[in-house]
């Protein structure tokens, strides 16, 4: 696809610089000294942070300075495009081209605009691109034959490339060809550009499954300079002859010569040294070379590692990076296969010195350990391992192995796992997906296919119910088991996902399914559902919906509903669109209230989540907006006159910006984990910083509280840990110790996702596989206490996969569940804040409209309330802002109708 400013950064290794040594080859670039360049520098600072009216004044302002200023005539041009006024951009960029006629990147940007407006309709489409392939071809043939050198500047290369790889031009074979002259003219560049082409030549490989990689990576690692794309050829290559996937393909010749090739092509690689080290000492090629090249490797990363590095780099490991505890590890494995058992332990407790929450470090030690006879060390450090993370397929069989000597009890290795959690004090659930019935009707031993979830009592019969996705409906029957109702329910239609609310105040919970279009269930009080869409004012659009949840935000009595929406299909990728306020009319109408609501951005963003809580206070509920594709988070401060502020960057929660970039949200949560009375919030993001350097990691956000409400971000010292592919946060008191916990899933294949004990002083802990939680490719999830025994139960949703666990909270930990029923403001309560006061502490809750990426917990609000046991006193605030309190006793569920005022 064409050069797409924002998508290439979600992608590729670096920004593209188009004022480098080669671009300034064929379009001069702003003198430092020009009187204009200033101007310039400042304009380029507001355009990063997303103020193009006062960048584009500026920039004008730098072209009466210098006329010839290209850098601000093309400026001019680029606002107008971030701000899809695309006439004027077209005009501004063919100005910048009357200037020089070789700036190519206007080239680019016209047809990339060109394109965008003629997208969706054949009748445009098609003539759209053959003029730009004519357009090019002509441009690329002109320069070529004028060219005083048959070498070409890089930018022509990347311009060329740029248009080449557009899918629906059918010239593919053109990228290669081009590609392959760019590197063999400019083999030893360091440019960005260099970098693109290095990626888009290895996504080709990629696309392809299985031994199709094999010879493409082959031509890879021959054809392409060093760089980290060859890196992953090289291991393509070693994990395919190693037998890995397919035990036939195993080839050790072949192995020891791409191993020699790429340790003597890059012969200071110390990722060419760890993974050839790795293969000579898993197939017994050659310990001694192994622990040449691994003693080498060690000194070079203890020389660097002397050096400052990234604010990610101490969190974990990386596929495409090699650290020094990962070197140790494997000295450590070469001397245990060779049989020094006691070299062998020296070196891996050096590596767990570095890093003692690696599962391959403990898992080998703990094999030392078995292999000298000492059982209960073994035991210890296997479940170590399988804390970490559980990914080591031996590690549940050698646990299971060594628990049996050490504590002599273990039927099999789930059993001994919660005696495990039992000794050290973590409640444990139960996998009842299957007991539940929670199954494809075709297949009783199957997992339903899930993505996102919401609870909700849609038949105020007492008993959680589960939406599926928006549009599958499971009734919980009350006796531990679900009914797939939706055909009786009259539910029709396949969407991303959906939230409940009583939106018209008749009692009974209706839905909101996001999607591409969207629909509004009403609930008939029967049993069904009437999708009233275009009944109630049409509260769709022509946008892909992501994220979705009510709150009533103008306080009169009937719930509204924000809706992010993401970003345009196929080639439109990374291109924002607008999210959506749709304001509830007395129940009767909605109407996209979000331009009277002053919502103004200064483009559309790639919306993926939404988060109602009153984060400050004051009595009105504001809205959390989780953005994708490196956009800023927003942060909708509730002005209580019908419209909103966006705050986030004020109050910290819009991410780290970084040239005008931040991270990739997917979902947020809002609670109050550390019990001072205020809203915190965690804000998860799937983040690649060892590819882009300021792409955001995951936040957790405490609230500092009066007079300012601004947040602190504590992730890294809570213990929460950075993992690649955050999705979804949910928080929860699932002990019932009075303090929140947290569990997140990670979406992608074989990732696991992860549940986090709040310690009660600002740090967690994470108990994922003790707990018995661990879901891999995770995407939704929500809480709620379906079997009503008072401890919460957790419902996760992998693409593909559906769970429900049973918590086994015992008996002891006590806890207060609280349901509210609107009387005279909306009927679900939604936006309601809940305090509990049991002696000395208390405890903050809300009733939640949808929270995550479309996700939604139960509306019963529970509280755990640890040790103590007796009255206590609940304040409720509702969401038109009366106020209610009442005595009761814990240990119970009770029931709460709001007081006429």
């Amino acid at each position: 696809m064409f050069y797409n400013k924002k998508l290439v950064l979600t992608v590729f290794a670096a920004v593209f610089a188009m004022a480098s040594a080669a671009f300034a080859q064929v379009v001069p670039m702003e003198d430092p000294k020009s009187p204009a360049a200033d101007t310039i520098k400042q304009a380029k600072a507001l355009e990063e942070q997303r103020n193009y009216a006062g960048a584009e004044e500026l920039f004008r302002k730098a072209l009466e300075l210098n006329p010839q200023s290209r850098d601000a005539q093309y400026g001019i041009a680029e606002c107008y495009e971030r701000r899809n006024e695309f006439d004027s951009a077209v005009a501004e960029y063919k100005k910048t081209l009357l200037m020089y006629p070789q700036d190519y990147e206007s080239y680019l940007s016209i047809w990339q605009i060109s394109l965008r407006r003629a997208r969706g309709n054949a009748d445009t489409e098609n003539p759209a691109r053959q003029a730009i392939q004519k357009e090019f071809e002509e441009l690329f043939a002109q320069v070529k034959s004028s060219a005083n050198e048959t070498v070409l500047p890089e930018i022509v290369y990347f311009t060329a490339l740029s248009v080449y790889s557009e899918d629906c031009l059918n010239i593919k074979d053109k990228f290669n060809e081009t590609a392959v002259e760019y590197v063999k003219n400019y083999r030893n560049s360091k440019s960005d550009i260099m970098n693109w082409i290095c990626q888009t030549c290895f996504e080709s490989i990629l696309a392809r499954k299985g031994k199709e990689r094999l010879e493409p990576a082959k031509e890879y690692v021959q054809n392409f300079p060093p760089c980290s794309q060859r890196d992953v050829c090289f291991r393509i290559i070693l994990s395919y002859l190693s037998g890995l996937g397919d035990p036939s393909t195993k080839n050790i010749p072949e192995l020891r010569k791409y191993c020699e090739l790429w340790t003597t092509s890059e012969p200071d690689n110390v990722m060419a040294m760890a993974k050839s080290a790795w293969v000579y000492v898993e197939f017994d090629v050659d310990y001694d070379q192994s622990l040449a090249w691994l003693n080498k490797a060690l000194a070079i990363l203890e020389e660097k590692e002397k050096q400052p590095q990234p604010v990610w780099y101490y969190e974990d490991m990386y596929r495409d990076q090699v650290r020094a505890y990962e070197v140790l590890q494997q000295i450590g494995y070469a001397y245990m296969k060779k049989g020094m058992l006691k070299d062998a332990e020296k070196y891996l407790l050096q590596s767990l010195s570095k890093n003692d929450f690696c599962e391959t470090t403990n898992y080998y030690f703990g094999r030392c350990c078995e292999l000298r006879g000492d059982m209960n060390r073994a035991f210890e450090y296997f479940g170590k391992s399988l804390i970490c993370r559980g990914t080591i397929n031996k590690a549940k069989d050698a646990f299971l192995r060594a628990g049996m000597q050490a504590v002599g009890c273990a039927d099999d290795a789930d059993s001994l796992r919660n005696t495990l959690a039992s000794w050290s004090g973590i409640v444990n659930f139960t996998d009842v997906t299957l007991q539940a019935k929670l199954v494809p009707p075709t297949n009783p031993y199957a997992r339903t296919w899930a993505s996102r979830i919401a609870w909700g009592d849609y038949d105020n019969d007492g008993f959680q119910d589960m939406l599926v996705n928006g549009c599958c409906l499971w009734k919980n029957n009350g006796d531990g088991a679900f009914t797939n109702v939706t055909d009786a329910a009259k539910i029709s239609g396949g969407y991303a996902g959906g939230v409940w609310a009583d939106f018209n105040n008749d009692g009974w919970l209706d839905f909101f399914s996001s999607g591409t279009p969207d629909a509004l269930w009403r609930n008939n009080g029967d049993g069904t559902f009437a999708n009233v869409t275009a009944e109630y004012g049409n509260l769709s659009d022509d946008y892909p919906s992501e994220g979705a949840a009510w709150g009533d935000y103008d306080r009169d009595g009937f719930v509204d509903l924000y809706v992010a929406n993401y970003e345009k299909p196929g080639a439109e990728l990374s291109n924002g669109t607008p999210d959506m306020l749709w304001h509830n009319i007395n129940g009767a109408f909605f109407k996209n209230a979000a331009e009277e609501a002053k919502m103004f951005i200064p483009e559309n963003m790639c919306g993926r989540g939404v988060a109602w809580a009153d984060y400050n206070q004051d009595g009105l509920i504001d809205i959390m907006v989780s953005n994708y594709r490196l956009d800023p988070d927003f942060l909708w401060k509730n002005n209580g006159d019908g419209t909103f502020t966006n705050l986030a960057k004020q109050t910290g929660v819009e991410g780290r910006e970084e040239k005008g970039y931040f991270g990739h949200t997917i979902g947020s949560d809002w609670a109050d984990y550390d019990n001072d009375g205020d809203w915190d919030l965690f804000e998860a993001n799937l983040a690649h910083p060892r590819y882009i350097e300021f792409s955001n990691m995951s936040y957790l956000l405490e609230n500092q509280g009066a007079p300012e409400y601004v947040f602190k971000e504590l992730r890294k010292e809570s213990g929460i840990r950075y993992e690649e592919t955050h999705s979804n946060p949910a928080f929860c008191d699932y002990d019932n110790d009075g303090w929140q916990d947290l569990y997140i899933t990670s979406v992608y294949e074989k990732v696991p996702s992860f549940f986090y004990k709040n310690n009660g002083d600002k740090t967690f802990a994470d108990i994922t596989w003790l707990a018995g939680v661990r879901v891999l490719n995770g995407w939704g999830c929500a809480w709620a206490d379906y079997d009503n025994d008072g401890d919460m139960d957790l419902a996760v949703a992998g693409w593909g996969q559906m769970y429900l666990f049973r918590n086994e909270c015992p008996a002891g930990r006590h806890w207060l569940e609280v349901r509210l029923r609107g009387a005279h403001c909306n009927s679900a309560a939604i936006g309601a804040e809940i305090t509990v006061i049991a002696g000395d502490n208390k405890y903050l809750r809300q009733v939640e409209g949808g929270n995550g990426t479309t996700n939604q917990d139960s509306m019963a609000a529970h509280f755990g309330l640890g040790d103590y046991r007796g009255n206590v006193t609940v304040e409720i605030i509702w969401p038109c802002g009366a106020k209610q309190e009442l005595l009761t006793e814990s240990d119970r569920i009770v029931d709460v109708v709001e007081m006429k005022q």
